[in-house]
């Protein structure tokens, strides 16, 4: 079974224009003969955060399944080289309308964006993820265990006369 992995929903402009910046001086590394040694960065869609996605989308869709609510999604594991393409998005985005549908929106949820273009888009994809996991975690809490109650225990309605 998946196991969940902590969504990163915030990112920011700035974060994209540091990712620029530090991309112009990993390129001009290379160029000049030295080293350069790479790194994750949060202005960037890396490989850490489709496979975060993935695995939160299929951790949902296993726990659902269990409960009750079955959703099917497809997955993927991603290298460091490599490149998502068109039907992959499309694919990320369809297993999180999946898990959504066979379960429910949260209202204060953004929209599912059409595409991950930009920083705000995958946002809303993980911020979707977030929020389905909290709902599921507080379904699951409200439970009633085996035995911790009984229908119409100690309890004795008044009859009308």
């Amino acid at each position: 079974m998946a196991e969940w992995i902590t969504p990163i929903y915030d990112r920011t402009e700035t974060d994209v224009t540091a990712a620029k910046i530090k991309i112009v001086e990993w390129i001009e590394a290379v160029i000049s003969g030295a080293e350069a040694t790479t790194e994750d960065l949060k202005g960037c869609i890396n490989a850490s955060d489709l496979n975060r996605i993935e695995n939160n989308t299929k951790y949902l869709s296993e726990m659902l399944t269990a409960l009750g609510y079955p959703s099917t999604v497809t997955t993927k594991t991603w290298a460091r080289n490599s490149f998502p393409n068109v039907d992959d998005v499309q694919r990320i985005i369809a297993n999180v309308q999946a898990v959504i549908t066979s379960f429910y929106k949260y209202t204060a949820a953004p929209a599912l964006p059409a595409t991950m273009l930009d920083y705000e888009q995958v946002n809303d994809v993980e911020r979707n993820l977030f929020y389905l996991k909290d709902l599921l975690d507080w379904m699951v809490s409200v439970f009633r265990k085996c035995g911790t109650f009984a229908s119409g225990q100690a309890r004795i309605l008044p009859l009308r006369r």
